[in-house]
């Protein structure tokens, strides 16, 4: 399996909707995961962006099954992008 690395675009989320939806991931167990070793969240123009590194596309879609229904019951519309991580450095 290959790492990748996960845009996900929360369009038109407040800081309050992503700090509620982190609420909700952590009450499920999903917050801090071996399989994703890295994750930032950054405030852009009408969206919260997303990103993280995963040891595999198949770990983030098993996150995804989770994560997807807690977005839309906090108001978040989230949309995924994929990429092969190419290279990490630390």
């Amino acid at each position: 399996m290959a790492k990748v690395l996960a845009m996900v675009h929360l369009k038109g989320a407040t800081t309050k909707q992503y700090d509620n939806l982190v609420q909700d991931l952590t009450n499920a167990g999903q917050l801090k995961l071996k399989v994703r070793p890295h994750h930032f969240a950054s405030i852009k123009e009408g969206e919260i962006l997303v990103v993280d590194i995963w040891e595999s596309a198949e770990d983030f879609g098993e996150f995804g099954e989770i994560m997807v229904p807690l977005a839309k019951k906090n108001g978040i519309d989230a949309e995924a992008e994929l990429f092969p991580l190419y290279n990490e450095l630390h």
